[in-house]
């Protein structure tokens, strides 16, 4: 009999459905769950949510009077943008003779876009390194380690989704192009075009207290003129996450060589200098 029972019982508890929760990182959504009762009789469900915490529910139990449609509402917090999943699971509560089955829906997170807390701006010549302390605060209601990534955005790349998300999931903020290289605690080798990538931490992680702030520095050192923008992400999976973006503009390179020469005005004039094709500033930033 209690085969039989297992054979019978166990089907309900496969997922009816998967229920996403688009959100941007720091938002709370929320998804209602629609539950009908086609009976003539009233059916109750003790209702229980497993999985990640950032998943909640309003209630424990359920009742749904005959041929009552109800909205049972899921709350998502956004904390984190890499995936997290959880459960609702539905069974029946003993109340008559009424015997409702087993009812479980999936719940996925789909973080598509971060929001910076700050915005910060910079600007260096071409092959020279400029160091930019970041303010990082904690404001979260408990000392955090944050793991610290470098995601560059290469100007002009496609677009590809956050770490952990699926393709095609919209929004533009907090990604990184095509062509971009994320790292822990420093910076890709360089892109697609093999040009070194102009962010650099040399710190992979930082603990910071509770209301407390730490300093990081990162390294900008372009190869490449034009606008660069950064995201640095500070992530501790049992907290939260936070990002900053850093906007660089590297401007032309410093002067190598002055030439000069007398002549006379309305004159020809040659002037006759050997050139260096070698880029001291390049080798020198390489290095």
């Amino acid at each position: 009999m209690f085969a039989v029972q297992l054979y019978q019982s166990l089907p309900h508890y496969i997922p009816k459905a998967t229920i996403e929760f688009p959100a941007v990182l720091g938002d709370l959504v929320t998804k209602n769950i629609e539950l009908s009762n086609p009976s003539r009789s009233t059916i109750a469900y003790n209702v229980k949510n497993v999985g990640s915490e950032d998943f909640t529910i309003e209630s424990e139990d359920v009742r749904i009077e005959p041929g009552q449609t109800i909205a049972f509402p899921v709350r998502f917090q956004s904390r984190i943008s890499t995936l997290v999943k959880g459960k609702v699971i539905f069974t029946n509560k003993k109340e008559g003779n009424v015997q409702a089955a087993a009812m479980v829906f999936e719940l996925v997170s789909n973080v598509y876009e971060r929001n910076s807390v700050e915005i910060i701006m910079k600007s260096t010549k071409l092959y020279k390194s400029q160091q930019i302390d970041l303010q990082v605060e904690n404001g979260f209601p408990s000392d955090v380690m944050f793991t610290i990534q470098v995601l560059y955005e290469r100007a002009g790349g496609a677009k590809k989704p956050i770490d952990g998300q699926k393709a095609g999931a919209k929004g533009a903020g907090g990604k990184a192009g095509a062509a971009a290289k994320g790292a822990k605690g420093g910076s890709s080798q360089g892109g697609q075009s093999g040009v070194p990538d102009p962010f650099y931490c040399k710190m992979e992680a930082i603990k910071i207290r509770k209301n407390n702030s730490a300093m990081i520095p990162i390294i900008f050192l372009p190869f490449e003129l034009g606008i660069h923008k950064c995201h640095i992400i500070f992530t501790d999976e049992a907290v939260g996450e936070v990002q900053y973006t850093i906007v660089g503009k590297a401007e032309l390179p410093e002067i190598l060589d002055t030439w000069t020469g007398d002549c006379n005005s309305e004159e020809p004039f040659t002037f006759k200098k050997v050139i260096n094709f070698k880029n001291d500033r390049l080798e020198q930033a390489k290095n």
